[in-house]
C-alpha cells in the first residue's frame, strides 16, 4: 500500500507537469517501477582482505513511466523495510551498480551490525525522475556480517576566512549515512574583524583544485559547483548542514546548548553546558534520578538522545538518557564531529 501511494503520488505529480507546461505537452501514464533482481547469494560474510573487491553488483529493471525517462537510479540500504533513515550504497543512470566489500562493511556497521554476527538489511531502488518526483521499488532483504573496521565517513571540507582560508586543516561536515547530506558545528568566528561577515567554501578534498567545489549558488540556501564565496553573518557558533542531492544548505545560530528533563530538577529547567576550546560542551551538575536529553536553543527543534545507550546521540531521537541514582555528575557532549557523541562521569553519588 505504501508503495501504491507513492505511484499514485507520481503519476500525479507527472499529470501536473504536463498539465503546467504549454498547451502541446503529453500527460504522461505511469506503468511500472523498477524491480530489483534476486540475489546470486541474499547471505554476506564480508572479510577485510577483500574489501576492495567486489561484493555484489545489484541489478534492476528499467521501469515504464509512461514516457521516455532518463532517471537517476539511487541504491539505498537501511535496517527497516520502511527505510526511514537510508544509507545509499551507490548511483547510476544504468540499471546496475557494483557494491565493494568495503562500502557494504562500512553500511552494515553504521546500521547496528555487530562484527562476526549476520544482520538482516534491505536495499531497495530509488528512481528519480526529476529532483521532486521518485518512484521506489519494493524492497528486498539479505544479511551481512561485517568485519571489525572502523567506520570512515564521507567529509566536506569547510575553508573560510574564518581560519584563514587554510583548506589543509579545514573543520569538516559529516554524512553519517553517506546519503550525500553532511552536517558539523562551526565555530565561525573572526576575532580580529569580529563585525565581518564570513566567508568561506566546501571541497570535497583538502586541496584546492583537487576535489569538487562548491560555493554561493543562485538565492539564499543555494550551491552550485565553483560557486563563489558562501557569507555567513552574524558571526557565531553554527549548525551547518549541507545537502548535495539538491544543492541547498541551512546555517542556524546556536546560542545555547543544555540538557532537560526530569532529572535537571523539578519543575523540569534547562542545564546550561559551556562551551570549550575543544569544541566539547560540558557542565558539573546535581542531578535528581530521573532522564533527559540534550537539546540547543532551549528548543526540541534540535533534539539529542542515546537511542542505543552506547554514548553516541542520535538527532530527533524520542528516548532519554537515564539517570538512576541522584547525585552529582560532569556532563561532557562532543559536538566537533559527527556522528556526536557524550559522557556521564558521577562525581559523587
Amino acid at each position: 500500500m505504501k508503495h501504491l501511494k507513492k505511484y499514485i503520488f507520481l503519476l500525479l505529480s507527472i499529470v501536473l507537469w504536463g498539465a503546467c507546461s504549454d498547451d502541446d505537452s503529453p500527460v504522461y501514464n505511469f506503468q511500472a517501477a523498477p524491480e530489483l533482481e534476486p540475489l546470486v547469494s541474499p547471505a554476506f560474510v564480508l572479510n577485510e582482505s577483500s574489501q576492495n573487491f567486489i561484493a555484489e553488483t545489484f541489478s534492476w529493471t528499467k521501469g515504464n513511466y509512461g514516457f521516455q525517462a532518463a532517471p537517476l537510479y539511487i541504491l539505498e540500504v537501511d535496517n527497516d523495510k520502511e527505510f526511514p533513515d537510508p544509507i545509499i550504497l551507490g548511483e547510476s543512470t544504468r540499471p546496475y551498480v557494483p557494491v565493494y566489500v568495503g562500502k557494504m562493511n562500512t553500511a552494515a556497521l553504521i546500521l547496528g551490525a555487530e562484527a562476526g554476527s549476520a544482520h538482516n538489511l534491505y536495499a531497495r531502488i530509488q528512481a528519480q525522475l526529476t529532483p521532486d518526483v521518485s518512484v521506489y521499488s519494493d524492497p528486498i532483504d539479505f544479511t551481512v556480517t561485517p568485519y571489525a573496521s572502523v567506520i570512515e565517513y564521507p567529509t566536506l571540507y569547510v575553508p573560510g576566512s574564518y581560519q584563514g582560508w587554510d583548506i589543509a586543516n579545514a573543520p569538516v561536515l559529516t554524512s553519517t549515512r553517506m546519503n550525500n547530506k553532511y552536517e558539523g558545528y562551526l565555530n565561525l568566528v573572526m576575532e580580529n574583524n569580529p563585525n565581518d561577515a564570513v566567508a568561506f567554501k566546501l571541497t570535497t578534498k583538502p586541496a584546492w583544485g583537487q576535489g569538487i567545489e562548491y560555493g554561493a549558488g543562485s538565492g539564499p540556501g543555494k550551491l552550485a559547483e565553483k560557486g563563489g564565496d558562501i557569507s555567513i553573518s552574524p558571526q557565531g557558533y553554527y549548525l551547518l548542514k549541507v545537502d548535495l542531492n539538491t544543492l541547498t544548505y541551512t546555517a542556524t545560530k546556536i546560542n545555547t546548548v543544555s540538557i532537560y528533563g526530569s532529572a535537571t530538577g523539578e519543575p523540569s529547567a534547562d542545564i546550561m553546558l559551556t562551551p570549550t576550546p575543544s569544541g566539547t560542551w560540558t557542565s558539573t551538575a546535581t542531578l535528581q534520578a530521573g532522564s533527559f536529553h540534550f537539546r540547543i536553543n532551549q528548543s526540541e527543534d534540535i533534539r539529542y538522545s542515546d537511542t542505543n545507550n552506547d554514548g553516541i546521540i542520535e538527532n530527533q531521537s524520542s528516548a532519554e538518557i537515564p539517570i538512576p541514582q541522584a547525585g552529582e555528575y560532569t556532563i561532557t557532549l562532543s559536538l566537533d564531529k559527527a556522528p556526536y557523541s557524550y559522557q556521564l562521569t558521577p562525581v559523587s553519588l
